[in-house]
């Protein structure tokens, strides 16, 4: 009995305790300005700290906000018609803009300094299991795919019907049975 009443109390005395939010997720930063994911909703809240203001209210889920160089502009993923597209919100609140509309998940990864979002995507890639990054402007143009780096070396193929080479025990400059390499 004293134990059940002893636990009581550690939870009560916790739980009037305990009024920090801990689950704030996807951060990002901007001058005096932080906006998160909190409950599957965006919030804004000042640097140094005090209330967060919530950005959005819709029932399905946003995540990965970031702000747009100038932070005028929050660009985020969101799920509010069965699949992850491409939003934008203005940093002082209002309504989301769609800017995406491809059936696969579209994450938004940052902006470019020029304010063009950056989103990845599954939509031009051979191999399912990749992403490919995209560019669209915050007038929801159509999206352009930004080209992988490619190595300058050129492919070389050998062929067993090249030139020999030499052995290395004889110097002969064909295939000798003394060779270590010397195929069967």
């Amino acid at each position: 009995m004293r134990l059940a009443a002893l636990l009581l109390f550690a939870v009560i005395t916790r739980a009037q305790t305990s009024d920090l939010t801990l689950m704030l997720r996807y951060p990002d930063v901007h001058g005096d300005a932080i906006v998160f994911v909190y409950a599957g909703d965006l919030w804004l809240v000042p640097a140094i700290g005090g209330d967060a203001r919530r950005l959005t209210t819709h029932e399905g889920y946003e995540l990965l906000p970031r702000f747009s160089p100038d932070g005028t502009t929050i660009a985020f993923t969101a799920e509010y018609e069965g699949n992850g597209d491409v939003y934008t919100i203005p940093a002082s609140g209002g309504d989301p803009r769609r800017l995406t509309w491809h059936p696969g998940l579209d994450r938004v990864t940052g902006w470019t300094p020029d304010g063009k979002i950056v989103f990845r995507s599954k939509r031009a890639s051979v191999v399912l299991n990749y992403d490919r990054l995209f560019t669209i402007a915050r007038d929801g143009s159509v999206p352009a795919m930004l080209p992988l780096p490619t190595s300058k070396r050129t492919r070389t193929t050998r062929s067993r019907t090249a030139t020999p080479a030499s052995c290395s025990r004889c110097g002969i400059a064909t295939r000798c049975s003394s060779s270590p390499t010397a195929t069967a």
